[in-house]
């Protein structure tokens, strides 16, 4: 069973896809087949406006879709909490920045060839195979130490494990909320439990610590990069960041990186006023005619990004960094 790290660290070493899958998956505690049988149109006024948690309702509509959606008919409530729910925007961001609109009857996530190959259906629904192999494909390059015996259903029992410990204020969850999120049949004369109270449900959840702070450290980071850096064949970093510092003295290691890394991919600098800020994401065409998807992050976020296939264009006055990849760049 991965622990709440392992599990944030899997996320982010997937691509905007898979993250949202690995924490939408983890904070809700859904079983394969329902997370695979939702549409968009389930949740899209929810993603669309500014609600935290987004409400899951398992019930006979997943099951009419995928069978085993809803496991011996029960139907309940669950959630998607804060980082699940700006993982699954930005991943319908991104999607629709590649495909355009989305129709409320496309499955929330589409199968992986739809997206590599641009091929078949867009109302196929993604395979139980599929997301098995993602979760194990991501557990490994998480390098976790178990890696192999990690399974798509290791989310569900780290989401139960979150429930087990209870409140951020030391509280206890009640066993039958624990029961009822796990999508579990309780007795007769409880059902159904909280069809009424959902908003008292979601406060209770929304107590609980599904949160995850990285605690790496600025000289982490740092060799991070640098490893990164060498995975590119760039050879000789530790000699040429001391020779860039020496001549530009008030840079720091990581600004001193990101020029080296600049310099030996061939990466244009690009003005500041080329990225606009209304959106989180943009495009923008470089001088070669290659479009390229355009982004600001914070230091935090730049290791994710770098796993991505994203590339540092600048760092900015504000701590914030510009990046980019190829707009048609593949999905790992």
């Amino acid at each position: 069973m991965p622990t709440k790290e392992d599990i944030y660290q899997m996320a982010d070493h997937c691509d905007e896809r898979g993250r949202a899958i690995i924490l939408c998956t983890f904070q809700s505690g859904l079983r394969n087949a329902a997370l695979r049988a939702l549409k968009y149109g389930d949740i899209r006024e929810q993603l669309e406006g500014d609600k935290i948690p987004v409400i899951i309702h398992v019930d006979s509509r997943l099951r009419s879709r995928i069978p085993e959606a809803c496991k011996e008919d029960a139907e309940y409530f669950t959630f998607f909490g804060k980082e699940a729910t700006e993982a699954l925007r930005e991943y319908i961001q991104w999607r629709i920045g590649k495909y355009g609109r989305i129709d409320n009857d496309e499955p929330l996530f589409l199968p992986y060839e739809a997206f590599k190959f641009r091929l078949g259906d867009r109302r196929v629904h993604a395979s139980e195979d599929s997301l098995e192999r993602l979760v194990k494909r991501a557990a490994r390059r998480a390098r976790i130490k178990e890696w192999k015996h990690v399974r798509f259903h290791s989310l569900r029992k780290s989401f139960r494990s979150i429930l087990d410990v209870g409140y951020t204020d030391g509280g206890q969850m009640a066993e039958d909320d624990k029961e009822y999120l796990m999508g579990h049949r309780l007795p007769s004369a409880k059902e159904p439990y909280h069809n009424a109270n959902v908003n008292l449900l979601a406060e209770r959840y929304m107590k609980l610590n599904w949160g995850f702070k990285s605690q790496v450290t600025k000289e982490t980071k740092v060799e991070m990069i640098k490893t990164f850096a060498k995975s590119l064949g760039i050879a000789e970093v530790e000699v040429k960041i001391q020779k860039m510092k020496k001549d530009q003295p008030e840079l720091d290691e990581v600004e001193a990186l990101g020029k080296i890394l600049r310099r030996e991919l061939g990466i244009k600098p690009l003005e500041t006023k080329t990225v606009r800020y209304k959106r989180k994401e943009d495009d923008a065409e470089d001088s070669d005619g290659v479009r390229y998807e355009n982004r600001v992050i914070s230091e935090d976020e730049l290791v994710r990004h770098l796993n991505q296939g994203w590339e540092i264009v600048k760092e900015l006055n504000n701590m914030k960094i510009v990046i980019r990849r190829v707009h048609n760049n593949r999905l790992l």
